[in-house]
C-alpha cells in the first residue's frame, strides 16, 4: 500500500515543477512578413549590423530568440535589441555554435503581462568583428542576410550592404539567385529584394570581392595569407553552372511530364476510338447470337475477354433452363437444387466448365435429405477463399472450352489498352521520381514541376485501372456483335418496349434471365418481368412449369447472386475469418554557408 503522505508530496512537488516550468514553454506560433537588413562594413572591417523582423504572432508567446553563429575569433559586440511598443527583457547566451540572444516580451511597463495575437518588431543592433576577410590579392564579404535554421517562410526581405569604397571596383554574386525579386546598385551599396523565402535549410548569400585598398586597417577582419580572387571566380561560375544545370534539368522533366500526361490521349485517339455502325432500330426483342452465356459475358463486359461471376451464375441459371438442375424451391432466403441425375446421366452435351461447376455443387448435397443443395447452406459454410481459387480455374476451363481468345482476338483489338498499361507505368514510376525532384533539386521550375507530375501521377494511377475497352477497340465485325446486344439489353431493361412487343411466348423469360444475368442487367429484368407476369392470367401449375420463371418470380435469384457475390469477395483483416555548414574559418568560404550571418530563430 502506498503511503497517502507520500502521495500527497508527490502531488505538491509536481506541480511546483510545472508552475516552474510553465512560463519556459511557449504555445504561441508566428510567422515572420517583413524582414528589414542594413550592413555597413567600415574601413577597419567591423560590419555594423541593424536587423528588423516583423514577426505576426498568434497565441500567447514568452519572447522571441535569435541564434548568431560564430567561428574561429569571430564575436559581436555593442549589441542592442529594441521593441517598439512593447517592453523586452535580453538574455545571451553562448552556444557552442556561437550567440543565442532571447528577447523575452511585454506589454505592461511591469512585465507581467505576455505578448498574444499581436504583430511585434524587433530590432537587433550590434558590431561583427574578424567577419570580413582580408586574402593577399583582395577583400571579400561573404555574408548571410538570412539562415537556414529559422522554421518560418518571410514573405518579403529588403537588404542593403555598404562597403567601404566604390561598387563599380568590386563584383557581387547574389547566391540562391531565383529568390531574387530585384537588385540595384548605387555609388557603395548593393540593395536587394527577396521574396517568399522559404524555411528549406537554404542560406540567402550575399558576397561581394573588392580591392584591399578600401580598408585603411585590418584591425576587425580576417587577414587570410593566400590568393582568392581566381579562386572565388571560378567557384561562383562552377555554382552558377550547376544551378543552369539543375534548371535545364527540372525544364526537362516537366517537358516529359507534360509529354506523359498527354500521351494516353494519343493512344486513346488512335486506338481506342471505336466504328461506328447505324442500326435500323434502338432495340432487338431476339436473342442475337447462339453464344453461351458465359461468352457473351466475356465478350460485352469493360474489360473485353474477361470472365466476371456473372458469367458463373448466368451459367448455372442455363443449367437450369436446360434441365440438369432441378430447383426444388426458392425464394429471397433460400435456393434449393437438385442435380437431374435422369438426364445428367448423358452429359455429353455438357462442356467441361459446365460439368465442373455441377460438380462443384454436388460437393454441397444434403445427404440426409434427397440430396438437396441449399444456396444458403452453401454461403454460410464455404470458405470464400477456397471459391475463389475454384472460380479462377473455373474460368480458365471456360477459355480452354469456348475458345475464348480465339473470340476475343476475332473483335477485339487491345493494342491501345496495352499501349496504355505501359504508358500509366511510366506515368507512376516517372511521376513519382520527378515529385521527389521537385522536393529536392528545388531552383525556378520546382512548382510547375511537382504540380505537373502529381497531375501525372494520379492520371497514370487511374489509366491503370481503366477497364480495356478504353483504350483497346473493337473490330466492325465486334462493334456489331456488342452493339446488337446491347440493344436486346435495351429491350429487357425497358419495360414500355416489353409492353409495347412482347415476348413470343412465356418460357422465353428464362433464356431472358440467363442473358440478362451475363449482362449484367438481371436485377432490372426480374422486375420487368414481375410487371409483365402480373398482366397476365397465367394458372400456378403453367407458371412452375418453366423452372426459371418461378425462380425470377418468387426472386430466388437474388439468393443465388448473394451467395455467390458473397463467396467472391476476399474478406478484410478484422473480419472473422483468419487470412491470413558554415564556411570554414580562416580559408575561403564554400558558396551558401557565407562567411558570417546567418542562424536562425523563433519564439518561445
Amino acid at each position: 500500500m502506498f503511503n497517502k503522505k507520500y502521495v500527497k508530496y508527490f502531488i505538491v512537488l509536481s506541480t511546483i515543477l510545472l508552475m516552474m516550468l510553465a512560463p519556459i514553454y511557449s504555445l504561441g506560433d508566428y510567422s515572420i512578413t517583413n524582414v528589414n537588413e542594413d550592413m555597413t562594413v567600415l574601413d577597419d572591417g567591423t560590419a555594423q549590423i541593424t536587423q528588423t523582423i516583423t514577426y505576426n504572432i498568434t497565441g500567447e508567446i514568452n519572447g522571441v530568440y535569435r541564434t548568431i553563429p560564430l567561428s574561429g575569433n569571430q564575436s559581436i559586440e555593442n549589441l542592442t535589441v529594441t521593441t517598439p511598443g512593447y517592453y523586452n527583457e535580453l538574455e545571451v547566451q553562448n552556444t557552442s555554435t556561437g550567440q543565442e540572444v532571447k528577447v523575452w516580451l511585454y506589454k505592461d511597463k511591469e512585465k507581467t503581462q505576455k505578448v498574444s495575437d499581436a504583430i511585434v518588431n524587433v530590432t537587433y543592433h550590434y558590431n561583427f568583428l574578424k567577419g570580413v576577410k582580408i586574402y593577399n590579392d583582395i577583400a571579400e564579404v561573404q555574408y548571410n542576410v538570412w539562415g537556414d535554421s529559422w522554421d518560418s517562410e518571410v514573405d518579403n526581405l529588403h537588404s542593403t550592404l555598404t562597403i567601404p569604397g566604390p561598387m563599380n571596383e568590386a563584383q557581387y554574386w547574389l547566391n540562391p539567385p531565383d529568390i531574387v525579386k530585384s537588385q540595384k546598385v548605387t555609388s557603395n551599396s548593393l540593395i536587394t529584394e527577396y521574396e517568399n523565402i522559404a524555411s528549406d535549410n537554404t542560406n540567402v548569400e550575399q558576397r561581394i570581392i573588392m580591392p584591399k585598398s578600401y580598408f585603411k586597417s585590418y584591425d576587425n577582419a580576417d587577414v587570410i595569407n593566400k590568393d582568392a580572387k581566381e579562386i572565388i571566380i571560378a567557384d561562383e561560375k562552377k555554382y552558377q553552372d550547376g544551378i543552369n544545370n539543375t534548371n535545364n534539368a527540372m525544364l526537362l522533366i516537366l517537358i516529359a511530364d507534360l509529354i506523359l500526361i498527354i500521351l494516353p490521349i494519343i493512344i486513346y485517339f488512335k486506338y481506342g476510338r471505336e466504328h461506328k455502325i447505324n442500326f435500323e432500330t434502338n432495340y432487338l426483342t431476339d436473342i442475337p447470337y447462339n453464344d453461351s452465356p458465359a461468352v457473351v459475358n466475356a465478350l460485352t463486359n469493360k474489360e473485353c475477354g474477361d470472365i466476371t461471376i456473372d458469367a458463373f451464375q448466368a451459367t448455372l441459371l442455363n443449367l437450369i433452363d436446360r434441365g440438369y438442375l432441378k430447383i426444388i424451391y426458392s425464394n429471397e432466403k433460400d435456393m434449393v437444387l437438385k442435380v437431374n441425375y435422369d438426364k445428367y446421366a448423358d452429359n455429353t452435351e455438357l462442356l467441361g466448365y459446365e460439368n465442373s461447376l455441377i460438380n462443384y455443387l454436388r460437393e454441397f448435397e444434403d445427404e440426409d435429405n434427397n440430396d438437396y443443395i441449399s444456396l444458403e447452406y452453401l454461403k454460410d459454410n464455404e470458405d470464400p477463399q477456397h471459391f475463389i481459387k475454384y472460380f479462377k480455374s473455373w474460368t480458365s476451363t471456360v477459355r480452354e472450352n469456348e475458345k475464348l481468345y480465339e473470340k476475343t482476338v476475332k473483335i477485339f483489338n487491345d493494342k491501345g489498352y496495352w499501349y496504355g498499361e505501359l504508358a500509366s507505368i511510366l506515368g507512376i514510376i516517372f511521376g513519382f521520381l520527378a515529385i521527389c525532384a521537385g522536393f529536392i533539386l528545388g531552383r525556378i521550375y520546382a512548382l510547375p514541376v511537382i504540380i505537373a507530375s502529381v497531375i501525372l501521377f494520379v492520371e497514370s494511377l487511374i489509366i491503370a485501372r481503366m477497364p480495356s475497352v478504353y483504350f483497346g477497340s473493337y473490330t466492325i465485325e465486334g462493334c456489331e456483335y456488342v452493339g446488337k446486344w446491347n440493344l436486346f439489353k435495351n429491350y429487357i431493361k425497358d419495360y414500355s418496349l416489353i409492353k409495347e412487343y412482347p415476348p413470343q411466348s412465356v418460357q422465353i423469360w428464362g433464356k431472358y434471365l440467363v442473358y440478362a444475368t451475363a449482362l449484367g442487367c438481371a436485377e432490372s429484368v426480374e422486375k420487368n418481368m414481375r410487371k409483365y407476369f402480373n398482366t397476365l392470367n397465367l394458372s400456378e401449375d403453367e407458371f412452375y412449369s418453366y423452372p426459371l420463371l418461378g425462380v425470377g418470380y418468387d426472386m430466388g435469384f437474388l439468393m443465388m447472386f448473394s451467395t455467390f457475390n458473397h463467396l467472391n469477395t476476399i474478406p478484410t483483416a478484422n473480419s472473422d475469418n483468419d487470412f491470413g555548414d558554415l564556411g570554414s574559418f580562416g580559408d575561403i568560404g564554400d558558396i551558401g554557408g557565407g562567411g558570417f550571418g546567418g542562424g536562425g530563430g523563433g519564439v518561445f
